[in-house]
């Protein structure tokens, strides 16, 4: 997708991919190491000019009005150039890209923060040298303003405003929120900022109206609960909490799913954590490293960092006894699992009455199983975009047409998020569990 901003002295392109794997600003000039020497330094109306540096640059220089930026390979910005404003004269620091602008340069510091000098620095001029807060993927500095997206998605501008330049669109997303379908609830993240919103079924506060405060950054739900993963990697549950489910353990995690009595998260140190119902042993992982987690009704799956998978639990179907070979994601059903393999071609294994464990041909980008008792059904994400449902459930395994980047099946519904980062959710809705809130369809 394209957006053009004003940039006070002509139309800064944004380019912007949608979809699962982030968001892509395109704004830099890519040349090779050898570029910075064929790049003399021009001074402006004030005569004060920054040398051109030699050093080899990362891969990307970007040419403002008369002066220019690039990454060196270290990380550190060199500038050379006009001068007037202290454009061409960057911070101490290591950055991951620049983007020089009129007579200012902004830059994404390696832990995500902006950072902005030259014209418009310290709040003087228009403000377009005066970051906001937060942390980004990607920047655009204009003539006498500046926009970058953050890591949330939506655009940011700041500094003048002249021609709506600073006002981008606020219907366009530009990455989709993070969704989960539960037994009979759904939980996503809002567009802007991580924050959790949830609809369907309450009984147990499992999708409160008012959700933990703070930003997520992925979310799971359970057959009754709740479980999110904080941006700070600590973990935060609610709802049912009968078998301790809703009680997670402290320490600090990269992953967390939750089944229907028992939820696993993966800690930093790569070692699986179980809580909650463990009548099958569940809930007892096996040592090693991971970097995925899928619990689902009485049996959890885990991907190793090697690639392979290990399951644990309940193995009456032989759900709990993965096939060999790699793989890049796993999901747990209740009776039945499946593999997203390195390949793209999906893998599944267990109970198979409905067939839930009989996937269509094709390769596939996603997958997800219901890991609830009432239905056995699977969905995936095709390569093509397009979706695939097997299997039973009150979701129909026709699912709605166009591209999607993500999925999640519940137990009688299922939600997609849209490339263009809208939510879909369709199938059983007794407790509006698929209908979408205005802040996601």
């Amino acid at each position: 997708m394209d957006v053009a901003f004003d940039a006070g002295d002509g139309l800064v392109l944004i380019r912007v991919a949608v979809g699962g794997a982030g968001v892509a600003l395109l704004t830099a000039l890519t040349l090779g190491p050898g570029a910075l020497a064929a790049a003399p330094p021009t001074p402006d109306a004030g005569g004060s000019i920054a040398a051109a540096k030699t050093e080899a640059v990362s891969g990307s220089v970007d040419a403002g009005g008369s002066h220019t930026c690039g990454v060196e390979t270290n990380g550190t910005v060199a500038c050379w150039g006009a001068n007037t404003y202290g454009q061409a004269t960057p911070p101490a620091g290591t950055f991951t890209a620049v983007s020089a602008g009129g007579s200012h340069t902004c830059a994404i510091k390696t832990n995500g923060a902006v950072a902005c000098w030259g014209q418009g620095s310290g709040g003087a001029g228009a403000g377009q040298a005066t970051p906001p807060t937060g942390t980004f993927t990607a920047v655009s500095a204009g003539g006498t303003h500046t926009c970058a997206v953050k890591t949330s998605g939506r655009v940011i501008c700041w500094g003048s405003d002249g021609s709506g330049r600073s006002d981008p669109p606020t219907e366009i997303l530009f990455s989709g929120p993070a969704v989960s379908a539960g037994y009979t609830h759904t939980c996503g993240l809002e567009h802007d900022g991580g924050a959790v919103a949830c609809w369907g079924n309450n009984s147990d506060g499992q999708a409160p109206a008012t959700p933990p405060p703070g930003a997520f950054a992925a979310i799971s739900a359970g057959g009754y609960h709740t479980c999110g993963l904080r941006t700070n990697g600590t973990l935060a549950c609610w709802g049912s909490n009968t078998a301790g489910q809703a009680t997670p353990p402290a320490g600090t995690f990269t992953a967390v799913s939750a089944g229907y009595l028992h939820n696993c998260g993966v800690r930093t140190s790569g070692a699986v954590a179980c809580w909650g119902y463990n009548v099958q042993d569940e809930g007892t992982p096996p040592a090693g490293t991971f970097t995925a987690v899928s619990a689902g009704n009485e049996h959890t799956c885990g991907l190793r960092t090697n690639g392979t998978l290990a399951c644990w639990g309940d193995n009456t179907y032989g759900q709990a006894t993965p096939p060999a070979g790699t793989f890049t994601a796993v999901t747990a059903g209740p009776f039945h699992t499946c593999g997203l393999m390195t390949s793209g071609i999906v893998a599944c294994w267990g109970g198979n009455d409905f067939p839930q464990a009989f996937p269509p041909p094709g390769t596939f980008t996603a997958i997800s199983a219901d890991g609830f008792v009432s239905n056995s059904q699977t969905c995936g994400v095709k390569t093509t975009g397009s979706l695939a449902c097997w299997g039973y459930g009150q979701a129909p395994a026709t699912p709605p047409t166009g591209a999607f980047s993500a999925i999640s099946a519940g137990a009688g519904h299922a939600c997609g998020v849209r490339t263009n980062g809208r939510v879909a959710c369709w199938g059983a809705n007794d407790f509006g569990q698929a209908t979408v809130p205005p802040g996601f369809r």
